[in-house]
């Protein structure tokens, strides 16, 4: 089942033991799974945000170590290098109408090539496929142009203009019945 498998990458789910490496540095982790180093390059909004969802992720994978995958960093690992390009997750299991919430970041000198696109792609075709999930969404910043162009070729529809964490972001949200 995992890690989750497309034509360049691998998404590797991070079990709490992981997170924990992560937390001591990237490079620990990196070792732990046998990876290059990566020297990882986040835009410096997103730095913040991984930070705060470090602490969520490491709550989520102690509390709920038989489904962690719901909600945890999974690493994304472009297979021919053996190296971290980024990250995806989501923020817990279904809720009660199905729903999952999605994030993700792409290194710096990896953009526009596609890596975010076929990670999200990957892990909404593995989520939709789980029991009890039937629908992803994501909320992106309105000036984030990249992200919302992921979502777009993922066939994500934008709903709505809402304020997220203090921000003008657009709402997005994929449904199962969309794969057709």
């Amino acid at each position: 089942m995992f890690p989750i498998k497309t034509p360049r990458l691998r998404l590797i789910p991070l079990n709490a033991a992981m997170l924990k490496a992560l937390g001591n540095g990237r490079d620990q982790l990196e070792e732990i799974l046998g990876l290059q180093p990566s020297g990882l390059q986040i835009s410096s909004g997103m730095e913040e945000e991984i930070a705060e969802a470090l602490e969520f992720w490491q709550n989520f994978t102690r509390e709920h170590p038989e489904d962690f995958y719901w909600g945890t960093n999974w690493e994304i690992v472009l297979d021919e290098e053996n190296r971290t390009i980024g990250g995806i997750g989501m923020g817990g299991p279904p809720n009660s109408h199905g729903q999952v919430t999605v994030g993700y970041h792409i290194d710096v000198r990896e953009h526009r090539q596609g890596f975010g696109t076929e990670a999200l792609a990957g892990l909404r075709d593995w989520a939709l496929q789980q029991d009890g999930c039937t629908s992803m969404v994501a909320f992106t910043p309105v000036d984030n142009l990249p992200s919302q162009k992921v979502l777009t070729n993922c066939g994500f529809e934008l709903v709505e203009q809402v304020e997220e964490a203090g921000m003008d972001c657009y709402f997005w949200r994929y449904e199962a019945s969309a794969t057709g």
